[in-house]
């Protein structure tokens, strides 16, 4: 998985492989940047997650490190992008979004500039 941060702006991309599941290090590494950045700021502005298609998990023990990973994290962020074709951005933007701190919202996967845009602006919600 591509893990990026922009510290200026406060957003973390992350680009799964379309073709690799998530694995339980994919979110331990995830954790660590984010753990990181959270050492010198009280909250990440923003995530954007950019993926053509859903790659899955490689195993139940992924998935449950996923939902523990969200649960940790989703009340230090306030934002996620999700930024894809797959069905499941469109099914996790309307699941997500009422469960979540973070505004979750869904953009097509030739929105990324829309997606950081709306991250990188504090007012913007919806």
């Amino acid at each position: 998985m591509g893990i990026a941060l922009d510290a200026d702006i406060g957003v973390l991309v992350l680009e799964p492989a379309a073709d690799q599941a998530l694995s339980e290090d994919d979110f331990e590494a995830v954790g660590k940047v984010i753990d990181d950045y959270l050492k010198d700021h009280d909250r990440l502005r923003g995530v954007l997650i950019h993926s053509r298609k859903f790659p899955g998990w490689q195993s139940v023990g992924a998935l449950f490190a996923h939902l523990k990973f969200v649960n940790a994290v989703h009340d230090k962020i306030d934002k996620i992008a999700l930024v894809t074709d797959s069905p499941m951005g469109t099914f996790a933007d309307h699941v997500l979004d009422p469960l979540m701190l973070a505004k979750v919202r869904k953009f097509d996967d030739d929105e990324r500039d829309q997606a950081m845009s709306w991250l990188g602006n504090p007012s913007a919600s919806h």
